[in-house]
């Protein structure tokens, strides 16, 4: 599955694996997948690979993988009172706000990311 560092990127119930190399040894995520999308610049790079460790919330600011209206994002969260507030780093891309009811879910904070070598 992508993350979407941008508008969504729609879930599948299938996935597929691929090997790609980092120049350096990677450790604590149990999850990667590629981002897509310039919303987490200047940190998070279109086409990188984000390791994701699952896990619940933890606090507000982290940055987060969140599965949501049958998309995956990659952005900071915070917990409001109603929901989950999604921000990007790239200041050219709005807010989002998800209410608790649309049943969103975490799948885990982001750890590192790296692009792959080829």
């Amino acid at each position: 599955v992508t993350l979407s560092a941008g508008l969504g990127e729609f879930i599948f119930d299938e996935y597929e694996t691929e090997t790609v190399y980092s120049d350096v040894e990677q450790y604590g995520y149990n999850i990667a997948a590629w981002i897509s999308g310039k919303s987490m610049e200047p940190i998070y790079q279109d086409s990188e690979v984000a390791l994701i460790r699952s896990s619940g919330f933890d606090y507000d600011g982290a940055v987060y993988a969140l599965s949501w209206n049958d998309s995956v994002f990659i952005k900071k969260l915070y917990r409001e009172k109603e929901g989950f507030r999604m921000v990007s780093l790239n200041d050219k891309y709005p807010d989002k706000f998800i209410l608790y009811e649309d049943g969103p879910r975490i799948v885990g904070k982001v750890v590192g990311h790296f692009m792959p070598i080829v």
